[in-house]
């Protein structure tokens, strides 16, 4: 990529590229831990019973015992922590990749590990800060709407329209000047304050506020680039899981067209299932690798924008930097 504030199309062009000079990594890996999450979902599933839930009628789905619904709760919630704990690690390894690409570096499988394991712990933090503010917030406005209905219906729809406005003005500058948070907390180093301190890296809310300084001034544009780029991974993983499932239900009907067979047995629905989940797959490996490239990407230009790291980037490139360029300014 060029090492200057980088437009809209070099964005999106910069992530791709990452893609395909480091494919072990970006799509190497995210098959492996999606994969993996997937498997954990069959299992899981499966012991809980939802095969048979799945299939079942309502008067059975009514006589389902508690002990039954609360393995199904149960194994929800197991592979919903598994995938953001998945989720995290892909991040966190690409944003490594993404920082030593920009300096036209090689990076292996293991380098990208080694980079990215000791942020783990505050990336899990941060993604869980993050998550727990927006719930709150949601529920902030749900129980003043309630309340609003409750004193007159009047007043309800008015402080409903006005949560609405101010949900979505909320969300759209949170999802923007914390786009940065990650990078921030993977790479930079803060300086020491004193001599003989070791530098330290970036806490939970120090990330949170360095994000929150370098995309001031340039929300909108960050809300634009991170839409497009959502659009667009969208798109395609719309486009792969869609004909990934087309192959699935095709080989489900060539099968056998009269068979009773449960769909779900090894004997009749095992192909078209691994079908089916290797194109969910291929579709959250390209959505996670590119979105959380372009984020790495995003946080590179504001700091080329504010800080002038192109030139510093410029000079490590050619070996004339001494020390890291992701100290915290």
């Amino acid at each position: 990529m060029p090492l200057r504030p980088l437009n809209l199309g070099e964005l999106i062009d910069g992530a791709f590229t990452t893609i395909q000079r480091y494919p072990k990594i970006m799509l190497g890996m995210s098959a492996i831990v999606m994969t993996a999450v997937t498997l954990l979902s069959f299992l899981a599933f499966s012991v809980a019973g939802l095969t048979s839930f799945a299939n079942a009628t309502p008067e059975e789905i009514a006589r389902m015992s508690d002990a039954a619904w609360l393995g199904v709760f149960a194994a929800t919630i197991g592979v919903l922590l598994a995938s953001w704990i998945g989720g995290i690690i892909l991040t966190g390894m690409i944003t490594v990749t993404v920082a030593r690409g920009v300096l036209g570096q090689s990076m292996t499988v293991r380098e990208a590990w080694d980079g990215c394991r000791p942020h783990l712990p505050r990336l899990l933090g941060l993604s869980l800060v993050l998550g727990l503010t927006v719930a709150l917030a949601i529920i902030l406005l749900i129980v003043v709407v309630a309340f609003g209905f409750a004193i007159q219906v009047g007043l309800g729809v008015v402080l409903l329209l006005a949560a609405l406005g101010v949900g979505i003005w909320g969300g759209i500058v949170v999802w923007a000047r914390t786009a940065a948070a990650v990078p921030a907390l993977v790479l930079e180093i803060r300086p020491p304050q004193h001599p003989g301190e070791a530098p330290q890296r970036l806490g939970i809310v120090a990330a949170l506020q360095r994000s929150w300084t370098l995309i001031k001034g340039r929300t909108g544009r960050t809300f634009g680039t991170l839409l497009v780029a959502s659009i667009i991974a969208g798109i395609v993983g719309t486009v792969v899981q869609t004909a990934f499932s087309f192959l699935s239900a095709g080989v489900w009907a060539g099968i056998d067209e009269a068979t009773t067979a449960d769909p779900f047995s090894l004997e009749y629905g095992l192909l078209p299932l691994a079908i089916m989940s290797i194109g969910y797959v291929a579709s959250a490996v390209l959505q996670v690798a590119f979105l959380s490239g372009v984020n790495a990407l995003l946080y590179v230009d504001a700091r080329m924008r504010k800080e002038g790291l192109d030139i510093e980037l410029a000079q490590a490139a050619a070996g004339h930097h001494s020390g890291t360029v992701w100290t915290t300014r």
